[in-house]
C-alpha cells in the first residue's frame, strides 16, 4: 500500500495582510496621537503668544499716550498761561483726550485711563486687549510747570492788529490780520479793492464771517477766513522817566546848552550829557560820535533844515522833552541802534506831532508817549514807532523796511496807510486804514531787541515725569 506524503502548506499571504493592517492601525493611533499632541502644544503656545502680546499692548498704549501728553504738555507751556491757566488746559485736554489706542491688522487694542485727582500727580491704568486675553499695566506721572517772563509781544504771522475796526479801500498786505475780540459785526469793512495774502482772523462772537465786502470781491479773492477767543492785550510799555546828565563843555555848545551848527562839524560823546536846544542850519550836518560806547543824552528840542549823522557802532539813546523837527537826514548813513524817546505833550488836550520830512530819510526808532506821528517822506530802515497818541499816517513814498522787522505799535491810534507807503513787520492798532498802493509785509519781530519793550517773552517750561509701568495682578 503506496503512503500519501504529507506537505506542510506554505501560502502565508493571508498572515501577511493583517500584519500589515495591524501596523497601519498601530501607526494611526500613533499619528492622532502625536497630531493631538502637537495640536495641544500649538494651543497652549499660542494662548502663551496672546498673554504677553496682551501685556505689550497694555504696555504700548500707556506708553504712547504718555508720549501724547509730554508733548500738548510742552505746547501749552509755550502759550505762557498762568499756572491755574495751565493745569486746567492739561486736565481738560486729558479728559477728551481718546484714550483707545489701535494696534493696525490686529485684532489688538488698549484701553487706557488716567485719574486725574491727585494733581499734579496722576495716575494711569492701561489694559492690553488680544483674542480672549486681556492684561493691565499701571504708573504714575508727574507734571511741574515754572511760567515764563510774560512781555509784550507779537503775534507771530500777525501783519495787521486792530482792536475795533479795519478800513480796506485798497493796497496789499502780506500776511494774517486780526481783529480784537470784544467786536461787533462787521468791523473789517472792504470798500474797494484790496489784497489780503493772509488769513482774516476774526473774533467768534456769533457773527458769520464778521467782516462787510462786496461779493465780486468775494468771488474775485476768496477770503481766508478763521475764527479766534483770544483777548489780546498791548499795553504801553513803561516810559522811562528822564535822567539829569551834566552840560558838555564844547566850543560849539553855548552857556544854556545850545548846540548851533552853521557847519559841518562832529561832536564826540565819550559820555552821557544834556543839552538845550539842537539847531542844524541848512545844508550843515551835525555829527554825533559815540564810538563804541552805549551813549544817553537829553535834548529840549532837535530842529533844522540840515542833517544829522550817528556815527559809531554803539547805541545812541536820546530823551527828547519837546519835538523833533528837521528837513534833512536824520542818521542816514548810521546803525540801526539810535532811539528816541519824545517825552509828554505841554497841552494834552492838543498833542504834538512829529513830522518826517517830504524828502529825508529818518532812522530811528521812536517812542511817544503821547504824540501823534506824520511821515511823508522816506523812514528809514530798523524803524520803530511806538506811541500812546491818537494817530499815525504813513503816506507818499514813505516806507519802513529791515531785515529783521519792525513795529508800529500804536494801540491807541488810528494808523493810516495811503499813497505807496510800506510797512515790514506788523501793525498793532485800534483802528486800521489801507488805501492807494500801500503794502504791509509780515515779519515775526522779537521786541527784545529795542530798549523800549524791557523783559524778554521766553515761554513756560513744564517738566513732564513718569515711572516705570507695572503689571497689576490678574
Amino acid at each position: 500500500m503506496n503512503k500519501r506524503s504529507c506537505t506542510p502548506i506554505k501560502n502565508e499571504r493571508g498572515f501577511t495582510l493583517l500584519g500589515v493592517l495591524m501596523v497601519l492601525i498601530v501607526l494611526s493611533i500613533l499619528g492622532v496621537g502625536v497630531i493631538a499632541t502637537t495640536s495641544n502644544i500649538m494651543q497652549v503656545s499660542i494662548s502663551e503668544r496672546d498673554d504677553q502680546s496682551a501685556f505689550y499692548i497694555a504696555e504700548g498704549g500707556a506708553t504712547k499716550i504718555l508720549g501724547i501728553i509730554d508733548k500738548k504738555t510742552q505746547l501749552l507751556s509755550a502759550e505762557q498761561p498762568s499756572e491755574a491757566e495751565f493745569f486746567e488746559k492739561l486736565e481738560d485736554y486729558m479728559r477728551k483726550l481718546d484714550k483707545n489706542v489701535d494696534f493696525p491688522k490686529t485684532q489688538a487694542i488698549a484701553e487706557v485711563e488716567i485719574n486725574l485727582e491727585n494733581s499734579p500727580e496722576y495716575h494711569i491704568i492701561s489694559t492690553g486687549k488680544i483674542g480672549s486675553k486681556s492684561r493691565k499695566v499701571e504708573g504714575t506721572f508727574t507734571v511741574s510747570f515754572e511760567k515764563g517772563e510774560n512781555g509784550i509781544s507779537v503775534p507771530k504771522g500777525i501783519a495787521v492788529y486792530s482792536a475795533n475796526k479795519m478800513q480796506l479801500t485798497n493796497g496789499e498786505i502780506l500776511g494774517d490780520i486780526m481783529l480784537g475780540f470784544n467786536n461787533t459785526c462787521n468791523s473789517i469793512i472792504v470798500d474797494g479793492d484790496p489784497t489780503i495774502k493772509g488769513k482774516i482772523i476774526i473774533p467768534q462772537n456769533g457773527c458769520s464771517d464778521g467782516f462787510q465786502a462786496p461779493e465780486w470781491w468775494r468771488n474775485n479773492k476768496k477770503p481766508v477766513i478763521e475764527k479766534h477767543s483770544q483777548v489780546l492785550e498791548f499795553p504801553l510799555p513803561p516810559f522811562p522817566d528822564f535822567p539829569e546828565y551834566p552840560k558838555m563843555l564844547h566850543s560849539k555848545v553855548d552857556q544854556l546848552g545850545n548846540v548851533s551848527s552853521g557847519i559841518t562839524q562832529k561832536l564826540i560823546l565819550d559820555s552821557n550829557y544834556q543839552f538845550n536846544n539842537i539847531v542844524i542850519s541848512s545844508y550843515s550836518t551835525l555829527t554825533l560820535d559815540i564810538g563804541s560806547k552805549d551813549i544817553s543824552i537829553v535834548v529840549n528840542s532837535i530842529k533844522g533844515s540840515g542833517h544829522i549823522e550817528v556815527k559809531g557802532s554803539g547805541s545812541l539813546t536820546i530823551y527828547l522833552k519837546d519835538n523833533i523837527a528837521i528837513s534833512g537826514n536824520f542818521n542816514l548813513n548810521g546803525n540801526d541802534n539810535t532811539f528816541i524817546y519824545i517825552g509828554k505833550s505841554n497841552e494834552p488836550t492838543n498833542p504834538k506831532t512829529i513830522k518826517g520830512s517830504d524828502h529825508g530819510v529818518f532812522k530811528a526808532s521812536i517812542y511817544a508817549i503821547d504824540a501823534n506821528i506824520e511821515l511823508a517822506g522816506s523812514l528809514g530802515k530798523s524803524a520803530h514807532i511806538v506811541t500812546g497818541g491818537k494817530s499815525v499816517k504813513l503816506s507818499g513814498h514813505s516806507s519802513a523796511t529791515t531785515s529783521k522787522g519792525y513795529v508800529v505799535y500804536a494801540p491807541n491810534a488810528v494808523v493810516e496807510l495811503s499813497g505807496s507807503g510800506a510797512l515790514t513787520g506788523s501793525v498793532i492798532s485800534n483802528i486800521f486804514k489801507i488805501t492807494g498802493g500801500a503794502k504791509v509785509t509780515t515779519k515775526d519781530i522779537d521786541l527784545g531787541d529795542t530798549p523800549f519793550f524791557p523783559g524778554s517773552n521766553s515761554a513756560g517750561k513744564a517738566t513732564f515725569t513718569k515711572q516705570t509701568l507695572k503689571e497689576v495682578s490678574k
